[in-house]
């Protein structure tokens, strides 16, 4: 779906921000490296237990991502938070 939208052949009828989570735990098939980004949201990522921890600098950056996009998309909008899975199902 990524490579169909990048390459054009999606038209899209409204914004859209498509977020891949944590690269680099998903280039090492892992949900996370050392910290699950799921729990550091919200201003977690703040927390003096997370400091200098980089799931923590990429939830402080996903979350001014999705405030910037809201911000200039102002409209109602739907939110799909979509994992992926690290095992069969």
């Amino acid at each position: 779906l990524v490579s169909e939208l990048i390459e054009g052949e999606w038209e899209l009828a409204c914004p859209v921000l498509l977020i891949l989570g944590n690269p680099p735990a998903m280039v090492a098939g892992k949900r996370f490296l050392e910290v699950n980004l799921n729990r550091l949201f919200d201003g977690a990522h703040s927390r003096n237990e997370y400091e200098g921890l980089a799931e923590a600098a990429r939830a402080q950056e996903l979350e001014e991502a999705c405030r910037q996009f809201a911000m200039a998309n102002p409209q109602a909008f739907y939110h799909y938070d979509l994992h992926t899975a690290i095992r069969p199902s």
